[in-house]
């Protein structure tokens, strides 16, 4: 069955990183075996772990999942608004020649298509009864500070867990806070506290328990990246006898074109490092991985334990993934993975095949992208079939907007040159400026009046210095009455 996303979303977010993983969603297997088998395919195809794809980009026409089959005896169903959110997700079984109603997830948005709340319900003696259900405040800059789940019990709903986030005035999260529901009060029971780098990217993680009214340290990470962004080491401490021990190390490396070529685990013991797991990856010239190998320390050195191998079509659309163990002292194949696409690049069925040496059919994991390979889906079944619907003219249906905005310019940071985007919801002025640290305005991007709608603006800041600066937008509505000023960091890295 697909991945269906649970209430359980943000503290999954916040809590997979003790297991040395990097991506940052990684809420099922599928996504688990993505992350370290596919270290690369991410990249290559700029995808978002996502089956919910927001409107953006260069692309005129958004590919939507429609349907999915799993094993002729799931279906998964979905419908959408005219921006691509997701309405209802609608789950089905087959049972004595036709299809039954399993469960849903129906979802409602704000105007700024960010989700508000999500129901889920299941079906009962020929009725929907209503099962989970959550709820989400968004601030003026779209930024989540908290969602709420609730559960249906005796026919009325009661809260069961509250997370709530803060940022800091550059929009970066320095705070989560994870609480249940007890007697009748909120209890505290996770907290975690961020630092973040000159560049925006996250520095520590420290996570903290709640135990006899009072935080207790457990475990801190502290992350170091290179010039280029890429990730080169993040080490675990933790937390005992009131001081912090070193735990555990993971080392990464990078080819030229920023393609991750190793991973080396360790674990701190008796005063040195000793290692745990080895990954290696192997790229064509595209950067498209072709072979990832891992291996065990074993009495002293490195013995191999899993192999993955990709090919891909001339368009590279991921055709088969063959992954095989080392058993006495040779590769044997345990899985494979084929897959299937449409003219549009969106998989349209995947198998997989399981064993130690012959293969049979048999669940396993697969990931189907669509949507210009911007999102995914992941699968845990031998065979899915997938259909998909198309939402044309994405800029026309997302030019009008009911409000003013100022988007964070991307990319950030940047050399030379980056997009700031932002809405209109009345024809006016408009002013865009940016300024540097003392003020000085040290570029005028617009000066001009336009429509109603969404506008796109580029700043190249070739002839400035590396440094943070400031960019203001000023706009008002033609009549004067509307008036409104905002402003956000960027910063120039050179």
């Amino acid at each position: 069955m697909s991945k269906i996303e649970g209430n359980n979303d943000l503290i999954c977010k916040k809590q997979n990183n003790k297991t040395g993983l990097q991506s940052c969603n990684v809420q099922s297997v599928g996504e688990y075996f993505l992350s370290t088998s596919f270290p690369n395919l991410n990249k290559l195809n700029k995808t978002e772990s996502s089956h919910q794809q927001k409107p953006g980009g260069s692309k005129t026409s958004m590919y939507l999942l429609q349907q999915d089959i799993c094993d002729d005896t799931i279906k998964q169903t979905f419908t959408y608004d005219d921006r691509g959110n997701i309405l209802v997700d609608l789950v089905q079984t087959y049972r004595r020649y036709w299809w039954v109603n399993w469960y849903r997830y129906t979802y409602s948005y704000d105007i700024d298509g960010n989700r508000r709340s999500r129901l889920y319900e299941i079906w009962i003696n020929n009725a929907w009864v209503n099962s989970k259900r959550d709820t989400v405040i968004y601030d003026s800059n779209n930024h989540l500070i908290s969602s709420c789940s609730e559960v249906w019990t005796n026919n009325t709903w009661e809260y069961e867990h509250r997370y709530s986030s803060v940022y800091d005035m550059s929009g970066f999260e320095i705070s989560f806070l994870f609480e249940d529901w007890t007697n009748n009060t909120w209890v505290n029971n996770t907290k975690y506290s961020y630092t973040n780098d000159n560049n925006g990217k996250q520095s520590t993680k420290l996570c903290e328990i709640w135990a006899n009214n009072s935080w207790i340290k457990c475990w801190i990470d502290s992350v170091f990246y290179d010039d280029k962004g890429n990730l080169l080491v993040e080490m675990e401490n933790d937390w005992v006898n009131n001081a912090w021990e070193v735990k555990y190390r993971i080392s990464f490396n990078y080819d030229s074109c920023n393609n991750q070529l190793n991973r080396l685990d360790e674990k701190w013991e008796n005063s040195v490092w000793t290692n745990l797991f080895m990954w290696q990856n192997i790229y064509n010239n595209a950067g498209a991985i072709l072979s990832n190998v891992s291996c065990n320390w074993v009495n002293n050195s490195w013995e191999y334990n899993a192999r993955d191998s990709y090919e891909y079509d001339n368009n590279y659309n991921l055709l088969s993934v063959i992954h095989e163990l080392w058993v006495t002292s040779k590769w044997e194949n345990n899985s494979k993975c084929l897959y299937t696409y449409d003219e549009n690049g969106n998989t349209i069925h995947a198998e997989s095949y399981v064993g130690l040496g012959l293969l049979r059919p048999g669940s396993g994991t697969l990931t189907f992208f669509y949507n210009h390979k911007k999102s995914q889906m992941f699968f845990n079944n031998t065979t899915v079939t997938a259909q998909y619907t198309t939402i044309s003219d994405i800029g026309k249906t997302q030019g009008i907007s009911k409000t003013y905005s100022l988007s964070q310019n991307y990319p950030n940071p940047f050399n030379p040159s980056t997009t700031i985007n932002y809405s209109l919801p009345f024809a006016g002025t408009v002013k865009l400026s940016v300024y540097n640290t003392l003020g000085q305005s040290v570029k005028e991007l617009l000066n001009e009046t336009q429509q109603q709608g969404t506008h796109q603006a580029k700043f190249n800041a070739g002839n400035l210095p590396s440094g943070v600066y400031f960019y203001s937008l000023k706009a008002a509505s033609l009549d004067g009455k509307q008036i409104f000023r905002e402003v956000k960091k960027c910063v120039l890295m050179k």
